[in-house]
């Protein structure tokens, strides 16, 4: 699919979409789908597909669908009828969506009068991709009110507020390989603290491209502590650790193993921040079908919070 803005009128102070992948020990990454396809047809057809906008297609995106829904009733998300059909991917985290799953909606509002809709929904979805644990997808909100045109509409989500911030942001590594190095810059940091105390950090390119992406999630982040690092599902007390370089790991690569270490934490009024250091080890197949182990390794890594959620 692709996203614009050319189909309906809209009103995005009031489009939110708020959830969460829930995985390994109740680890979380946030979905931030900041775009939405809708097609409506009162009691009959009701679609939506979420995704990026700067990263629109298959790879990154959640659908839903339904015959019909009516406000202040709950559906069962299920690949048979009569249920809500659903589709999810999140690029390299979530690949291949099962054929089994299981879920429900609950539709809070669903109005449409002359050619405007207003809703407001949440859902759950669970499933199992193949080679993975249990993973279950979390809407806390998706509200919507928007202009239709010919029963459909595009628009675009309201950005959370980012907390501003106070100390330098910094995350630059080393990559190693066969003796040689190549530093990366991951200035690009987004930083996620939930309310039960887990954490979701993303760190890409300060100058944007597509070089390398680093994300981890754990449940807690204490001083002068030392966490393993293993890939998504590891253990309550690991960090969940995805590392992609491009474009060495094209054709595949193995789950890191390491050790991810806080140094120093701060609670000032303006934000939580830390510093701590992280070294890895990490196997990319090549197009030759050989195998090469990488060595990523911290230089400097200072990061405070973007953004705090329930």
């Amino acid at each position: 699919m692709s996203f614009g803005t050319d189909i309906g009128e809209l009103l995005t102070s009031s489009n939110t979409f708020n959830a969460d992948l829930i995985f390994g020990s109740n680890k979380k990454t946030p979905i931030t789908f900041d775009t939405f396809e809708l097609i409506y047809i009162e009691g009959a057809q009701f679609s939506i597909c979420l995704g990026f906008e700067d990263n629109p297609g298959s790879k990154n995106e959640l659908t839903l669908k339904a015959e019909g829904l009516k406000a202040g009733q709950t559906y069962p998300i299920r690949p048979e009828d009569p249920g809500v059909r659903a589709a999810f991917a999140l690029g390299n985290r979530i690949e291949y969506f099962p054929d089994e799953y299981s879920g429900a909606l609950t539709v809070d509002l669903l109005e449409y009068k002359d050619g405007r809709i207003a809703l407001s929904m949440q859902f759950s979805i669970y499933f199992k991709p193949d080679g993975k644990g249990d993973m279950e997808v979390v809407c806390h909100a998706l509200q919507i009110t928007c202009a239709l045109a010919n029963h459909g509409a595009t628009g675009k989500f309201v950005p959370k507020h980012r907390v501003q911030a106070k100390v330098p942001v910094l995350c630059e590594i080393n990559a190693s390989v066969n003796g040689s190095y190549d530093p990366i810059d991951l200035g690009n940091v987004f930083f996620v603290i939930y309310s039960d105390s887990s954490y979701f950090i993303q760190c890409l390119p300060r100058d944007g491209g597509d070089r390398a992406v680093l994300e981890f999630a754990g449940r807690e982040l204490k001083t002068f502590t030392d966490y393993p690092i293993t890939g998504p599902g590891g253990p309550p007390n690991s960090v969940d650790t995805l590392f992609i370089m491009r474009p060495e790991f094209s054709y595949g690569f193995s789950d890191p193993t390491g050790t991810f270490r806080v140094r120093r934490t701060d609670h000032p009024d303006e934000g939580f921040w830390f510093i701590g250091e992280f070294n890895f080890s990490i196997t990319a197949r090549g197009s030759d079908g050989q195998n090469t182990q990488y060595d990523i390794s911290s230089s400097v890594f200072q990061v405070q919070v973007s953004e705090l959620r329930t």
